[in-house]
């Protein structure tokens, strides 16, 4: 018997270029061809958002514009297999780019479309959602769901560019504004207590905060890119509570907005701290004060009208993707900036959520 290693190569364009800036936009066209050398490029967008910008952007691509559903519609093989056919159809080549418009949901959808296209091909990511700039257009990772829970088939795929510009935000609906500040307070109560200082205050300058996320979660992912160190792991500070809403609440066709769910999430893991010592008192009356302050949700009837009981809920727990050798892994508070990955019983986890 033999036995050799083979090299695993790393992703082509595996550095991310990101470019932060109002009216980033108005450069896009620019900023692929100089990202890709000129390669030909297809714009998949939000229905939506590429209705309220197609104007403002003044863009043409050469490979043309694909629409996505808007929001967690756009998560499904179906329509990651409606994109592969249009790409064969149009003739998109392995020298082609796939730049996507949009929330999180565009770019997993289009993310993994791209991914999986001839075994791989460019990508760049427009947000225009507060929670995608912050958070779900960096870092590769791409997902669709599945009727047993949320971004459970899915691959890593680093897009070469990232273009964020705050002005997107005009056109935005209130409640995914909120959306997006539960991922900003999972950075602050996570990772930053300078942070979290100045959001007790409000949001202040809205781009420099933007810019604070990213600088964290860039150096986060350089740290674990492919989420096998646990260092990664941290970003799902709130998740698990999330996730399990969410899914729950799919099978009974009930829509919870993934960043309320995620300010929820943050309050349970609070709680949890606080019964293991992790936070004191005066952290986690500061921690709820926080979320308070960006009208996130306090109670689980605040997110669901209807909330389930915890037995209704460990089931989805038992599909978390976190699990490992049976064991349900979560991310809790460490004081306020800091946090670790520990493992919890998923019956007392999933009555953590039904109390709170």
């Amino acid at each position: 018997m033999r036995e050799f290693q083979l090299p695993r190569p790393a992703q082509r364009d595996s550095a991310t270029r990101i470019v932060i800036g109002k009216s980033a936009r108005q450069q896009l066209a620019q900023l692929v061809d100089d990202t890709f050398g000129g390669a030909p490029w297809a714009l998949c967008a939000d229905g939506h958002v590429l209705q309220l910008w197609y104007d403002d952007l003044a863009v043409e691509p050469p490979l043309g514009f694909f629409p996505l559903p808007p929001g967690e519609a756009a998560k499904s093989f179906a329509v990651v297999e409606s994109l592969l056919e249009e790409f064969t159809r149009v003739g998109v080549g392995r020298d082609a780019c796939i730049v996507t418009l949009g929330g999180g949901a565009a770019g997993d959808a289009a993310g993994l479309a791209a991914a999986l296209h001839l075994r791989g091909i460019a990508t760049a990511n427009v947000p225009t959602s507060l929670l995608s700039m912050v958070d779900a257009s960096l870092g590769g990772k791409c997902a669709v769901n599945l009727a047993t829970g949320k971004n459970l088939a899915g691959t890593f795929w680093n897009p070469a560019l990232v273009v964020i510009d705050p002005d997107f935000l005009e056109t935005l609906a209130e409640v995914e504004f909120r959306s997006g500040l539960g991922e900003i307070a999972k950075y602050a109560l996570g990772f930053s207590q300078p942070l979290a200082d100045s959001l007790q205050q409000g949001v202040g300058d809205l781009a420099a905060v933007i810019e604070t996320c990213v600088g964290i979660k860039a150096d986060i992912v350089i740290a674990d890119p492919y989420e096998t160190s646990g260092t990664r792991a941290r970003l799902n500070l709130g998740h698990t509570t999330a996730h399990a809403l969410e899914a729950w609440a799919a099978d009974d066709e009930v829509l919870v907005p993934h960043g309320l769910a995620v300010g929820l999430g943050l309050r349970v893991a609070c709680n949890l701290a606080l019964e293991e010592g992790r936070l004191s008192q005066d952290e986690h009356s500061s921690a709820n004060a926080l979320l308070d302050r960006h009208q996130l949700p306090a109670t689980l009837s605040d997110l669901i009208a209807k909330p389930p009981p915890a037995a209704e809920l460990t089931p989805f727990l038992g599909r978390d993707k976190k699990i490992i050798a049976g064991e349900l892994r979560v991310v809790l508070p460490n004081g306020i900036g800091a946090s670790e990955v520990t493992t919890i019983d998923a019956s007392r986890f999933a009555q953590a959520i039904a109390n709170c």
